[in-house]
């Protein structure tokens, strides 16, 4: 993933239903306007358990499911004088994510775009979570202005 980073921010990232709470992390990343990667937690606030089936972003109404299979998502890499000294890959989630009840689980989740279809002006994403009990929560998350 060497292409150019954007990083936008979200000012308000919370998804809440009453047996769910999604939260969606503070920085969005969009690579070249082709990837999107968010870090998100899931909570299960019921004592039923419960099953994230999907998670889409919509975009001019069409919706884009997250990648699946799980793929690198983030990668860090320390180095001391230059030499590699440890290298851990951070994964995306799996879908479907299992809670169990009044239990939780957060990770990277991505989403792909065909060219020219994420707005470079973009000022909010609506997300989509879908789960096993048939409901589907729709979220607009405005975005703040965008930092390189």
């Amino acid at each position: 993933m060497e292409d150019v980073k954007f990083c936008y921010r979200c000012s308000e990232n919370f998804l809440k239903y009453e047996f769910m709470r999604v939260w969606l992390g503070k920085s969005i990343d969009i690579y070249n306007e082709k990837m999107l990667i968010i870090y998100a937690s899931f909570e299960n606030m019921s004592r039923l358990p419960i099953s994230i089936t999907d998670v889409c972003v919509k975009i001019d109404d069409v919706p884009y499911p997250c990648v699946q299979p799980p793929i690198i998502a983030y990668e860090e890499i320390k180095k001391v004088k230059g030499v590699v000294v440890s290298r851990r890959e951070h994964m995306s989630l799996s879908m479907p994510i299992n809670l169990s009840s009044l239990g939780g689980s957060s990770g990277y989740i991505c989403f792909e775009f065909p060219p020219n279809v994420f707005p470079s002006d973009a000022t909010e994403l609506n997300f989509l979570v879908s789960s096993n009990r048939g409901k589907v929560l729709e979220k607009r998350l405005p975005l703040d202005h965008p930092f390189h």
